[in-house]
């Protein structure tokens, strides 16, 4: 063999690398060119100060925003006018005695204004719950509540629409929504128990996305359940809209098309 000549793996790697190159260069070429008249973005900082903010939305007004404070508070912000600056406005609600510590994936983890929420004033939460056992779990609360004035909340108001079993301190999923049904939407993540299958399991709410409507309960239920859901009538929770998810962190609406 020549001492001048790669070893045959070498030549194998060099091969390869030039292989890849050239389908990066053939996949670059082939791509549109970027439109020179693309808009330009900037960042601007309108809000700070807050403990762990993981959640910003609003209750259809222009002039108000919310933002959720992993470690317990909702805080509201407040402008004069559409082109006045925001100013934080104080706390809206304070659940920072209801939830478990704000460690890893647990504590105030969601909120949704009802659709119409300017009339009814009803808003729900999704936060893991504090209890006296000496492990660090928390199951996944999701309740309703209304409002004093448009500042602040009525904490007092609070009704448990369904309390989820929750068996570790991971994996909470923590988004919720309503949809352009009229529908509440609610993830949930599969509690990192991969081998439990949880999230495949329809005899488990974890690893979920959940549709429920919160303001119809029939009877004594705190919830009623659409029927058009997917597994109504069929082995496994009627509440089940969606499964097989892991840690589902955030989800939204496309508000022109209504697509999730």
């Amino acid at each position: 063999m020549d001492p001048h000549e790669p070893e045959p793996g070498s030549r194998v790697l060099r091969m390869t690398a030039a292989v890849a190159i050239a389908l990066l260069l053939a996949v670059a070429s082939a791509m549109p060119a970027v439109a020179a008249d693309l808009p330009a973005y900037r960042v601007e900082r309108i809000l700070s100060g807050y403990d762990q903010p993981l959640f910003v939305t609003s209750d259809g007004s222009p002039l108000r925003l919310f933002v959720v404070e992993q470690t317990g508070r909702i805080r509201v912000a407040t402008r004069a006018t559409e082109a006045s600056p925001w100013q934080r406005s104080g706390v809206f609600l304070d659940l920072r005695s209801r939830i478990t510590g704000s460690f890893i994936g647990r504590g105030l983890l969601g909120l949704a204004f009802h659709p119409a929420y300017a009339t009814n004033g009803l808003f729900y939460v999704f936060y893991t719950r504090k209890h006296n056992l000496p492990d660090k779990n928390g199951d996944i609360v999701i309740a309703e509540f209304r409002r004093s004035t448009d500042l602040r909340a009525d904490p007092a108001s609070r009704r448990v629409v369904r309390v989820i079993p929750h068996p570790t301190e991971y994996h909470f999923g923590g988004w919720m929504g309503f949809g352009p049904d009229g529908y509440l939407y609610v993830s949930t993540g599969d509690a990192a128990k991969v081998a439990l299958r949880l999230s495949q399991d329809l005899r488990s709410l974890l690893g979920k996305l959940l549709r429920l409507d919160p303001t119809d309960p029939p009877g004594r239920a705190r919830h009623s359940i659409p029927g058009d859901n997917p597994y109504v009538g069929r082995p496994g929770y009627d509440l089940i809209w969606a499964s097989g998810l892991r840690n589902p962190w955030r989800a939204s609406f496309d508000r022109a098309t209504g697509d999730l």
